[in-house]
């Protein structure tokens, strides 16, 4: 009978293994104690990182950045449910389960659906490591803070500013003058002579669409023909 059992232990143990565990975990099953109430108090330092955590989160859901803020609670929530002999385990999590699908996919290195998950699992342990979910250049953004950094980085069109009189006095005669040295630049980008300027060719069409209402045309009589030649 404990032949048996030792036998099949052994053929348990080489089935987990394949799922990722390591046999150093396995004598601590056989022990009875495993199964008792773990009386372990949480070590200080962990206490310490989830209040951290807390806290970052809470300000995250304060400035309505959501994703980031359910990332930092679920860490703070982790770190207050590890003992203090394993501090660092719910940081390890992706750690071992990229040791989990690694070993799983040895046996079977053409199964696409574990190939997938591995990869994504090194992906989100990548960020982990990098502590993107710290830095505030990788933050989501709300639609307006999106539009003022474009804006900041690249600078506002004056043609869209002017035509409409957003922020500025209206005026079609600087917008109309604005859309001609738009639409004079090189049809190609100036980044690779195989990518079409798309800006020329919007130009070009709200220069005719204005000619076609007949806006600003007294001083644009030749673009004028053009267009209704087209048309």
């Amino acid at each position: 009978m404990d032949a048996e059992i030792i036998q099949r232990w052994s053929d348990l143990s080489e089935i987990l293994v394949v799922f990722g565990d390591v046999t150093s975990v396995f004598s601590e099953l056989k022990d009875d104690n495993v199964f008792n109430k773990n009386s372990e108090s949480i070590n200080d330092e962990s206490v310490n990182e989830a209040l951290r955590l807390n806290s970052l989160a809470t300000q995250a859901h304060k400035n309505a950045k959501f994703s980031n803020a359910i990332l930092l609670f679920t860490e703070a929530i982790a770190l207050l449910n590890v003992s203090a002999h394993d501090p660092c385990a719910a940081l390890n999590k992706y750690e071992k389960a990229i040791t989990s699908y690694e070993c799983a996919l040895a046996p079977d290195p053409i199964n696409t659906q574990i190939q997938k998950t591995l990869f994504e699992s090194q992906l989100v342990h990548g960020r982990q490591l990098r502590q993107e979910h710290l830095d505030p250049r990788f933050q989501p953004k709300t639609m307006p803070e999106n539009s003022n950094e474009m804006r900041e980085q690249f600078g506002a069109d004056p043609t869209r500013l002017a035509d409409p009189g957003l922020d500025v006095k209206k005026d079609h005669k600087a917008a109309f003058k604005l859309y001609e040295q738009a639409a004079d630049q090189s049809s190609h980008s100036s980044l690779s002579s195989f990518l079409p300027n798309l800006g020329v060719a919007e130009s070009e069409h709200t220069l005719r669409l204005k000619c076609a209402e007949r806006a600003v045309v007294h001083k644009h009589l030749k673009l004028y023909l053009q267009v209704y030649l087209i048309l």
